[in-house]
Order: C-alpha cells, then sequence, then structure tokens
C-alpha cells in the first residue's frame, strides 16, 4: 500500500470510505491491531453505518465483524448454518456447557461424561440447520392452506 494511500485513508476522505479488503488488511497487519478495530468505532456509545438503513451500535458492530453475534433481525440458522464446522462445535460446546439455546438444551440430555461426542455434535448442527431449511420451505404451504 503506498503512502499516497494511507495519507488518504488517516484523513478520512472517500478513500478511507471505499478501502478494499486487502486495504484494511494490509494496514491491520502493517498496525498491528485487528481489523475489526479499524472497522468499527472503539466508543462503545457510538454508531456504525452497516448500510444506508441499519446503523448498529459500535458493540453489535464488533461482534458481528468477529462471527460472534448476529445484526438485529439476523437469522440465527442462516448465521450459524455458515460458520466453519471447527467454530459450530466450539459454539455447540459453550452453549452445551451454559445450557443455553434451543440446540444447547437439546444436548443437555446427553451431557453425560464422554457421551457427547462431535459426531453427535454434527448431527444435533445438522437436524437443527436441515430442520430450519425444511421448516422454512413448509411454511408457505402452511399459509396458503390457511387462507384458501
Amino acid at each position: 500500500m503506498s503512502r499516497v494511500t494511507v495519507t488518504k485513508i488517516e484523513k478520512g476522505t472517500e478513500r478511507a470510505e471505499n478501502a478494499s479488503i486487502s486495504d484494511v488488511l494490509a494496514l491491520a497487519a502493517a498496525l498491528d491491531v485487528a481489523p475489526v478495530h479499524l472497522l468499527t468505532p472503539r466508543e462503545d456509545e457510538l454508531t456504525l453505518a452497516i448500510t444506508p438503513k441499519l446503523k448498529v451500535e459500535a458493540p453489535t458492530a464488533r461482534s458481528w465483524i468477529r462471527g460472534a453475534g448476529l445484526l438485529p433481525g439476523g437469522d440465527p440458522a442462516a448465521f450459524f448454518a455458515q460458520m466453519p464446522l471447527e467454530e459450530q462445535r466450539l459454539l455447540m460446546r459453550t452453549y452445551l456447557e451454559r445450557g443455553l439455546d434451543p440446540i444447547g438444551r437439546a444436548l443437555m440430555a446427553e451431557k453425560i461424561e464422554g457421551l457427547v461426542t462431535d459426531e453427535r455434535i454434527e448431527d444435533i448442527v445438522w437436524e437443527a440447520t436441515e430442520g430450519e431449511r425444511i421448516r422454512r420451505q413448509e411454511q408457505p404451504k402452511e399459509e396458503e392452506n390457511n387462507h384458501g
């Protein structure tokens, strides 16, 4: 990245608003900071415009960029389904330990030491994400039956 580009980004010119992902990653690496901190305000009370119509508080934006949380109105099943399998496993283990979330509660019945394996977690994750997909496909049919 050239010094001119860095200067334009630092000054907050249009170039800063339209910086490419590779520019953000290169700048973050050069500054030894996480890219999330270049993209979001440090002050929690400030907001970030994700789109012209969607503005969220800085903590929500940081969580979303990190892949740890949803944007308002986000689809949890779609969010979860796009996670790499290892992150799904880690999230499921966390939910299992805390007893949160419907998927986590489904696993709670199997919390006996050693009974919950990676394969079982994968099965439950598949059942939850596939079940949500099937429910969505069936929902318009149910609405047609109720209105027809």
